[in-house]
């Protein structure tokens, strides 16, 4: 059997083999990721190799330190029987040992390491042809198998103080995950007994803002006028403030300088004048309160006191919808020009002085989470790491994104660390975000200036593990660089084994010098951010159209009219998502809700005159909710018209269905006669 020398001491074929697989692997297997493609940039395989091999500290280093020298990596030095020892070692996975991710034993091994034996003539790169194949993970096909790899680092404790953030060690590699580890396990369709409320406009505006909240709001302003304002004979309930909530919907519809010039007999908006007074309105914004002032806690301050119910019940009830697979985490303003030590400034937004939110939404803009910005430290829940103020926020605002089923998460520079996203990692999220350069510790990415004087389009991609889970950071120039990093997607496509995997990455850009449109290369992660990052922003689009714009010197109010144009965006996507075949736009949807606020449970229309909404309702009849509501259904004898019932005249076209009975708050004609009663089966379900 062969013997060869190392530190003066022999070892046979056998013990060579064993101490090369347990170098490799102590060098290689704390840095190369179980759970993706993983490959060294093809320009520099060999110094790729060479850095793993020098810069590694580690015990069984088969390495001569006193003659400094390889012995073993001479060009006739390994053998065969090595070799093929060494092949039958990586085959039992033995290379797995090192790795912070335990394999059951029923499933495939996620990693090939094996050595491919080549011809003697150059024995120096048999090694490094292990380093410069890609890592490619199988697919993991049965359901079981893809919960287990999403729930692979759910035991692991994050410590901010840890060292292993301080020692990460940044390779140019790809990470290229399979479409198998990053698939959707959630469910974001809507329950069955969900679907039948959300039919109408009204079903799911009442989803959000309900009577219970309603009822909550009503008793604190009844409980504000009798005990602040000692008006004993105030009187408030939930209809009469479905009308005040219609009336200030209808003010983001009519745009006029004053409130009152709303109620004004020759330019005046009837569909407001005709459902209360001005001063009863200014009343009810006067003592329009959402919490007892008298139950405030000084030794436990909270700086939304005023505010509270609200705001817990409203994120309760947006959290109760299904969540999409993508989400984005954004600030939103609410702008006011009120003086406060809470309003923020914000120089990118269109509007820079408000109250500041922080919003969670998905690529429809629906909003499932929100936060406003008070100064305040909050307290972590028990298991949650603290990660300072900016990736905190994250932490809070991802508390109601269910585990382990591969939700992704995208923001920006603000809130992304690296520590976040080995956090978030560890409860089964995959995150992907912009950075700045310098929050990333050992960075090898170019420096910006650097990269400024490349050509447009050129990327840099750098990977490490910390606590065995892989991170690639990737710089990129188009006008300006940037940076981002992730843990699902790099600068190369996620495999899909079903289709092929051909994607093009490149993308058109306007060249100014040239003046014409060019083709330049751009990376996947690039793609996969502009894509899923705009969610807040488009809410803040849909809130921009119809914006509830009153004034007032109370602060809290402001607010509350933010929520409620917020209440409306998000009944309007619910209705959306819910109703594919609807198309209904904003604007009649929200006239739509204004029209049953103000007229539900009353008589409508008490002075006879058509506004907007009413002639539009003429056209395709009331909204199911006034329909059914079952309250002040009063006839009126007008000219005769053709009965609306829909099943009148059903199969029998000889009988005269012409009526003199018109229902006042449906504005249709029905038939009332010895024959047939069509008011009954009409107002029915």
């Amino acid at each position: 059997m062969d013997e060869y020398i190392i530190g003066g001491k022999r070892y046979n074929a056998d013990e060579v083999a064993d101490m090369l697989c347990d170098d490799f692997e102590d060098q290689v297997g704390s840095d190369i990721p179980k759970d993706g493609n993983v490959s060294f940039d093809e320009d520099e395989p060999e110094d790729a190799f060479d850095d793993l091999m020098d810069e590694t500290p580690g015990p069984k280093r088969i390495r001569n330190q006193a003659e400094n020298d390889y012995e073993l990596l001479d060009e006739d030095s390994i053998s065969d029987s090595v070799l093929q020892k060494m092949n039958d070692d990586d085959a039992n996975g033995s290379m797995l040992e090192a790795s912070n991710v335990t394999i059951p034993d029923n499933e495939p091994l996620p990693v090939d390491l094996s050595i491919v034996r080549q011809e003697p003539s150059s024995p120096p790169k048999k090694r490094r042809s292990a380093l410069s194949t890609p890592l490619t993970l199988e697919s993991t096909s049965s359901q079981e198998a893809k919960h287990q790899e999403c729930c692979r680092y759910k035991d692991i404790v994050i410590d901010i103080a840890s060292t292993d953030f301080e020692r990460a060690r940044w390779r140019k590699c790809n990470l290229q995950l399979s479409q198998d580890q990053i698939c959707f396990l959630g469910g974001s369709v809507l329950k069955s007994d969900q679907t039948e409320k959300f039919s109408t406009p009204y079903g799911c505006f009442k989803y959000f803002f309900t009577d219970e909240l309603m009822e909550i709001i009503v008793n604190e302003t009844i409980t504000y006028a009798k005990v602040e304002k000692n008006n004993q004979t105030f009187f408030f309930d939930i209809f009469e403030f479905g009308k005040f909530i219609g009336i200030t919907y209808y003010m983001s519809y009519h745009k006029l300088p004053c409130v009152r010039d709303y109620w004004n007999k020759q330019n005046g908006v009837d569909a407001v004048r005709n459902v209360m007074t001005v001063n009863r309105y200014e009343k009810i914004k006067e003592y329009l309160h959402m919490n007892n002032n008298s139950a405030y806690d000084e030794e436990n301050p909270d700086r939304l006191y005023k505010l509270r119910p609200v705001l817990n019940y409203l994120n309760e009830r947006f959290q109760s919808i299904p969540m999409q697979s993508r989400l984005s985490i954004d600030e939103q303003i609410c702008s006011t020009k009120a003086g406060h030590f809470m309003k923020q400034y914000l120089p990118n937004k269109p509007k820079k002085w408000g109250f500041k939110f922080f919003a969670l939404c998905d690529v429809s803009g629906f909003m499932y989470m929100f936060e406003i910005y008070t100064g305040e430290t909050h307290c972590l829940l028990p298991g949650e790491p603290d990660l300072k103020a900016s990736a905190n926020i994250v932490v809070r605002m991802t508390r109601g994104v269910p585990r382990f089923q591969n939700y992704i998460i995208y923001m920006d520079n603000y809130y992304t660390s690296i520590p976040l996203l080995i956090y978030l990692r560890t409860q089964g999220i995959h995150s992907i975000g912009t950075i700045n350069r310098n929050r990333i510790k050992n960075c090898k990415l170019p420096e910006t200036k650097d990269m400024m004087k490349m050509d447009r389009g050129v990327s840099a991609e750098f990977l490490t593990t910390i606590y065995g889970i892989p991170i690639t950071s990737i710089s990129w120039k188009d006008n300006r660089v940037v940076n981002l990093v992730s843990t699902f997607v790099g600068m190369k496509p996620v495999l899909n084994p079903h289709i092929d995997n051909v994607v093009d990455q490149t993308i058109q850009r306007w060249d100014k010098k040239e003046k014409k449109v060019i083709t330049i290369s751009c990376p996947q992660i690039i793609k996969e951010y502009n894509m899923h990052m705009g969610g807040v922003d488009l809410m803040d689009s849909h809130l921009g159209r119809l914006k509830i714009v009153l004034k007032s010197r109370k602060w809290y109010l402001r607010i509350f009219y933010h929520l409620l144009d917020i209440c409306m965006v998000n009944a309007w996507l619910l209705f959306k998502r819910s109703n594919p075949s609807a198309s209904m736009t904003q604007k009649a949807f929200r006239l739509e809700i204004c029209y049953v606020l103000t007229n539900m449970g009353t008589n409508q229309n008490r002075s006879g005159v058509h506004t907007i909404a009413s002639r539009v309702q003429d056209e395709r009849g009331p909204p199911k909710n006034l329909r059914f509501d079952g309250i002040h259904h009063y006839p009126l004898v007008e000219g005769r018209a053709r009965c609306k019932n829909e099943t009148c005249n059903v199969g029998d076209k000889n009988v005269n269905n012409r009526s003199i009975f018109k229902w006042e708050k449906c504005n249709v004609h029905l038939c009332l006669n010895d024959k047939r009663n069509c008011f009954v089966a009409y107002h029915k379900k």
